[in-house]
């Protein structure tokens, strides 16, 4: 090949390389947006939920002013705490923004549009509603009898807001108003305020750790013009059960309760809810009514997830037992006609425990943070399943995982077999008999130590 060919045939190559990248980059991006608004400003993408964030994607945003800036964060879940906040940067050869894929599991993904001089717009992947623009509504009742707008635009939870709740809120909740909204206890009994806007969509996550023993407060926060005519409503909010729950167990059925009186609104107005009892997939429902007294009234509900609570538990422990366990028999020599008395020691070793166990500060199953590592303590008594009235082991466990536990444990009573005072026999002593007549009694005693792991019903409910 001469050197102009080998020069032509790379020149194509290379062309032929670059094609893919050139048709790729006059392609539309693989999300389309828009933003809206002037100091409150909003964000909509309607198919933010198809969207494929294990790899790298781009951002088309429409009615972006120059110089909007667009960043996102990731979640584990769809109502969790968010990571820290990645800029999307702008390519100017094709007017996209370019968004790095995910790198963590999960399913929670928050767009936030920065435009120069204006509150950030922020959207949240984890609902599929949460945009005017996503949700239906028929083409008559597109404007209510005051001229709103039927499908209410998200307020975006920004400092204004906070500064109305801190004004509203009870002394000493004004924690709540910052972070999550949640404020977590080692020993139950914590508190959580979940903000709503007047379309009962959440201006910031709900948080997934809320559970029976938790104090909740809703507060409904949104412009004024959309607050003139609207009511709150609060129904589902049972009282949590007086008897402890059996880790495992199906959890109580809920019977929807009495819808609570509609309460006028003002701005911001908080409902205090108090405890709500837990299940699988039950809560609270909050319902927001807009446009109240007119004929094209429309109403939006949220519900708010609350975990069961559990106490008791119940399981199968397999380990390592130190106890020493003794047994006598009679043994004959070589050369004598008389047998002696002979005593065996061995320790257990490998045992089975039927436990049953006691959360001192209650168990919601699906706190896995580290901050919740004192919920995982356990205290236990055990029976030997050979031997149910032979002993009984008390101690501690740690819940490693949902129905899996780390068991130590100690033989506080144990029974154990002894000679008989009376008899004057010990080991090393004629006998002439069969050790099946030695005289031996079973006594109490304390045993050793047990090491092992634990299988509880709440595992066996996971896997149903």
């Amino acid at each position: 090949m001469t050197r102009a060919n080998a020069l032509a045939l790379s020149i194509l190559v290379c062309m032929l390389m670059a094609m893919p990248c050139r048709g790729h980059a006059e392609n539309a991006a693989d999300l389309s947006c828009a933003i809206a608004g002037g100091e409150s400003p909003t964000l909509s993408c309607p198919k933010l939920d198809a969207l494929d964030a294990s790899k790298d994607f781009t951002v088309k945003l429409a009615g972006a002013a120059a110089n909007t800036t667009l960043a996102l964060k990731y979640a584990a879940t769809k109502t969790g705490a968010r990571a820290k906040q990645e800029d999307c940067p702008l390519a100017t050869a094709t007017g996209f923004y370019s968004c790095a894929k995910r790198t963590t599991p999960g399913n929670g993904i928050t767009l936030v549009a920065s435009p120069p001089g204006a509150a950030p717009a922020k959207l949240d992947g984890a609902t599929k509603t949460l945009t005017a623009k996503n949700a239906t509504k028929p083409a008559d009742e597109s404007r209510s009898d005051s001229g709103t707008p039927s499908s209410l635009p998200i307020v975006s939870y920004d400092r204004d807001v906070q500064r109305k709740l801190e004004s509203a809120v009870a002394a000493g909740d004004a924690d709540l108003v910052e972070g999550d909204g949640y404020r977590f206890s080692y020993t139950s009994g914590g508190k959580v305020l979940v903000v709503l806007n007047s379309q009962a969509q959440p201006l910031r996550p709900i948080p997934e750790v809320i559970d029976e023993t938790d104090e909740i407060v809703v507060a409904v926060v949104d412009t004024k013009d959309l607050m003139q005519d609207v009511t709150v409503s609060i129904s589902g909010c049972n009282r949590p059960p007086v008897d402890a729950r059996v880790s495992g167990e199906p959890a109580a059925p809920q019977v929807k309760g009495a819808e609570n009186a509609p309460l006028e609104l003002g701005t911001p107005i908080l409902r205090y809810l108090g405890r709500c009892a837990g299940g699988d997939s039950s809560g609270p429902t909050v319902t927001v009514k807009t446009n109240a007294a007119s004929s094209n009234a429309a109403s939006s509900s949220v519900q708010i997830p609350v975990n069961p609570v559990y106490r008791l538990a119940v399981g199968l422990a397999l380990g390592a037992d130190l106890t020493t366990t003794r047994t006598f028999g009679v043994a004959t020599l070589p050369g004598d006609t008389i047998g002696t008395v002979t005593e065996t020691n061995d320790r257990i070793g490998l045992a089975s425990l039927l436990f049953f166990g006691w959360y001192p500060l209650g168990r919601d199953f699906r706190k896995v943070a580290p901050k919740y590592a004192l919920q995982r303590l356990e205290l236990f008594i055990a029976l030997d399943p050979k031997s149910l009235d032979q002993s009984l082991i008390i101690g501690g466990a740690f819940n490693l995982v949902t129905g899996l536990d780390f068991l130590v444990g100690w033989r506080a009573l144990n029974k154990t077999t002894e000679l008989l005072p009376g008899a004057w026999l010990r080991p090393g002593s004629p006998f002439d008999g069969a050790a099946g007549s030695l005289p031996t009694a079973q006594v109490w005693s304390t045993g050793g130590l047990f090491l092992g792991f634990g299988v509880t019903n709440a595992l066996l409910a996971k896997l149903h």
